[in-house]
């Protein structure tokens, strides 16, 4: 059995193995291919939503842990206002888990600010 790191990466390896005895008689397999797959989503558990504070009015934030059995590409939140369009916008990254978006909502709620 051999293990080694692949940095999170799928698709093809190739490999061939190598033998030596002590008087120098070697021998190297073929070249063999193995595919690497990833079929697991990500597991998303939101932390926060809701008005953010006084501070900036009309702010909402949103936060989610985002765990993956390898490492998570990007993390987008579509949202929207009632019959405005919906938006979609990567969130912030704040930990190697963690994701946090503040939008903020104009007055007059025909126009969602990220």
């Amino acid at each position: 059995e051999v293990n080694g790191l692949l940095d999170n990466k799928t698709g093809q390896v190739s490999y061939k193995i190598f033998a030596c005895d002590q008087w120098g008689n070697s021998r190297t397999t073929a070249q063999s291919t193995v595919n690497i797959v990833d079929t697991k989503s990500p597991d998303i558990s939101i932390n926060r939503y809701g008005s953010t504070s006084n501070v900036i009015p009309n702010s909402y934030t949103f936060g989610a842990t985002i765990t993956d059995n390898h490492e998570v590409d990007n993390v987008n939140i579509e949202y929207w206002y009632e019959n405005t369009d919906h938006i979609t916008v990567p969130m912030d990254r704040e930990s190697r888990t963690y994701y946090e978006k503040v939008i903020i909502i104009e007055e007059n709620p025909s126009r969602v600010i990220s």
